[in-house]
C-alpha cells in the first residue's frame, strides 16, 4: 500500500519508496523537497553513484584494453594437459551482436562421434567454471565455459543477469550446431552463475536437458529488496567486488540502474522465473543450505517447480540442503563437524546430478530422496549430534 501523503523522503526510504510510485502529485512534490542524503537513494531525479565508481571513471573505457590482452595471449586451440582433451576459444555472437568469450573443452572424439555439453556461464572467469571442466573429466562431456556478458573478456554491458536468459539460449543454439554436439545441453552454476542459469527457464531452450543449480536465487527483486528494504551490504559489496571483472561497469552502470528500479516492474521480467515455471520440461537438481544467503529464494523456486513445471518432470526435481552454503567460507575451520556435513551435501548433490545427466540410476540416485537435508540441533564437543542423525531424507 502507498505511504500516507504526509510521509517525508527519509521515511519513504525506510518504507521502500512505494509512495513515490503512487502517481499522486503530492507524493512527487514531497520527494523533491529535500536533497539526497549520502549513501541513500530514491526515485527522484538525482542519480545514485557509489563512491568507488569515480575510480573507474578515471580510466575511461577499459573494454579495448581487455580485448588487446585476450588477442595477445589466448591461442585458438591447444591440448589441455594430455592428448585426451582439447581446449579452444571462441567469440560467440549473440542476437544483438555482442560477442561473448567462450572456452570449449572437449575430449578427443572419433570421426562422427558426438557428445552432450555441460554449459557453465559465469561472471567470475575460471573460479567457478571448474564445474564444467570437472563434468568433462567425469562424464566425457564437452564443457562450454563462457564469461557472462560484460565480464572478463566478453563484450556488452554487465546487467546482473538481465541478458542471461537470451544469451544462454543463443549459446545453446551455437553448441547444437557444432560438429561434436549431439544436440543436448545441461547447465550448471553456483551463486551468481546459478542465478543466471535460473533465467534460462524463461526462454526454455529446446536443447536444455537438465540443470544443476547451486546456492542461487531465482527471484532478483526479492534478493535485492527483501520485504521492500534495500539489501545494501550484499548488493553494494558484490557490485564493488565485481568492479574489476566488469571494467568498472558494475559500479558505474549496474548499481545505479538497480537503484532506479526499487519497485517490482517490467524491468525485472527477465530475472524473475515465477511466471515461466510451467514451461520447464527438464529435471533440476538444487543445492542450498539453511544459512545460505539465497536459501529462501531457492526453496521457493524448488517448491514452484515441484508444483507447476511440466507434469512429466515434477517428480524429478531434487534438492539437497546443507548447513552453511556461502557461509561455509567463514566457518570451515571453526566447526569441522558441520563442515563435514556441508561436504556431504555437495558430494551427494554432485553425484546425483552426474547420474541424472547420464541417464543412470546409480548409488547416488538410489539413496537420495526428493528432499535431502542437514538436521540442525545441539551437538556435543566431539561433533556428534545429541538426538538424531545429521542428514535427513524424507
Amino acid at each position: 500500500a502507498a505511504a500516507p501523503t504526509s510521509t517525508g523522503r527519509d521515511e519513504l526510504l525506510l518504507l521502500g519508496g512505494n509512495a513515490a510510485l503512487s502517481g499522486r502529485p503530492e507524493d512527487e512534490a514531497r520527494l523533491a523537497e529535500r536533497p539526497l542524503r549520502a549513501g541513500r537513494f530514491s526515485h527522484g531525479p538525482e542519480e545514485y553513484e557509489h563512491p568507488k565508481a569515480a575510480v573507474f571513471r578515471l580510466f575511461g573505457n577499459l573494454d579495448d584494453i581487455f580485448d588487446q590482452i585476450w588477442n595477445a595471449t589466448v591461442p585458438r586451440e591447444m591440448q589441455l594437459g594430455d592428448e585426451r582433451r582439447w581446449v579452444s576459444h571462441h567469440m560467440i555472437a549473440m542476437r544483438d551482436g555482442a560477442k561473448l568469450s567462450t572456452i570449449v573443452i572437449r575430449p578427443t572424439l572419433k570421426e562422427g562421434e558426438r557428445r552432450p555439453a555441460l554449459l557453465s556461464r559465469s561472471p567470475y572467469g575460471p573460479t567457478s567454471d571448474e564445474i564444467a571442466a570437472l563434468f568433462t573429466a567425469s562424464n566425457g562431456y564437452v564443457a562450454v565455459i563462457q564469461d557472462q556478458r560484460g565480464t572478463f573478456l566478453s563484450q556488452g554491458k554487465f546487467s546482473m543477469w538481465q541478458n542471461d536468459g537470451a544469451d544462454g539460449t543463443d549459446t545453446m543454439a551455437w553448441i547444437a550446431a557444432q560438429p561434436w554436439s549431439d544436440g543436448s545441453v545441461f547447465s550448471a552454476g553456483i551463486s551468481a552463475d546459478g542465478c543466471g542459469a535460473f533465467t534460462q527457464m524463461i526462454e526454455a531452450p529446446k536443447q536444455l536437458r537438465g540443470q544443476f543449480l547451486m546456492l542461487a536465487s531465482a527471484n532478483a527483486h526479492e534478493t535485492i529488496f527483501p520485504g521492500g528494504a534495500f539489501r545494501q551490504g550484499l548488493v553494494e559489496g558484490w557490485m564493488t567486488s565485481m568492479s574489476l571483472f566488469t571494467r568498472g561497469k558494475s559500479l558505474t552502470h549496474t548499481l545505479p540502474d538497480i537503484m532506479r528500479h526499487e519497485a517490482l516492474s517490467s524491468w525485472y521480467d527477465t530475472v524473475e522465473i515465477d511466471a515461466y515455471l510451467k514451461q520447464v520440461a527438464w529435471p533440476t537438481v538444487h543445492l542450498t543450505a539453511w544459512w545460505d544467503i539465497f536459501v529462501g529464494h531457492q526453496m521457493r523456486a524448488f517448491d514452484g517447480l515441484r508444483a507447476e513445471s511440466h507434469p512429466d518432470v515434477r517428480d524429478e526435481h531434487v534438492i539437497f540442503v546443507g548447513p552453511y552454503g556461502h557461509c561455509e567460507l567463514g566457518n570451515l575451520l571453526s566447526r569441522p563437524h558441520v563442515s563435514y556435513n556441508e561436504a556431504k551435501a555437495w558430494v551427494n548433490s554432485f553425484g546425483y546430478a552426474m547420474e541424472l545427466f547420464r541417464g543412470e540410476h546409480g548409488s547416488f540416485r538410489q539413496k537420495a530422496r526428493r528432499v535431502n537435508f542437514f538436521v540442525q540441533g545441539l551437538y556435543e564437543p566431539d561433533g556428534l549430534k545429541v538426538d538424531a542423525a545429521t542428514f535427513g531424507r524424507p
